[in-house]
């Protein structure tokens, strides 16, 4: 593998079950590098994400409109729409 010039380096210490625990989580081609870089991207995401949803949250909160709005789009059912035509089995 060939890193960037721009990445740094880092030493993490791990308690020797938490290291134990990764090295049976990974895939057996997988490093214990790259598995613990795409957990700790993953766990930055899941972090953006519910930051995201608050923000959301909060801005229904203080937007009435677009709350309902919202309310009126999820209570549409869309699998019993008797006005879309199907094709004719033959």
């Amino acid at each position: 593998m060939v890193y960037s010039a721009g990445m740094k380096a880092t030493t993490i210490k791990l308690d020797g079950a938490i290291l134990q625990e990764l090295k049976e989580f990974k895939e057996p081609h997988q490093n214990l590098t790259s598995l613990v870089r795409e957990l700790l991207k993953a766990q930055m995401h899941r972090r953006k994400m519910a930051r995201a949803a608050e923000t959301y949250m909060a801005f229904l909160a203080q937007n009435a409109a677009e709350s309902q709005e919202l309310e009126v789009w999820a209570s549409v059912p869309l699998d019993n729409d008797k006005t879309v035509r199907r094709k004719k089995k033959k």
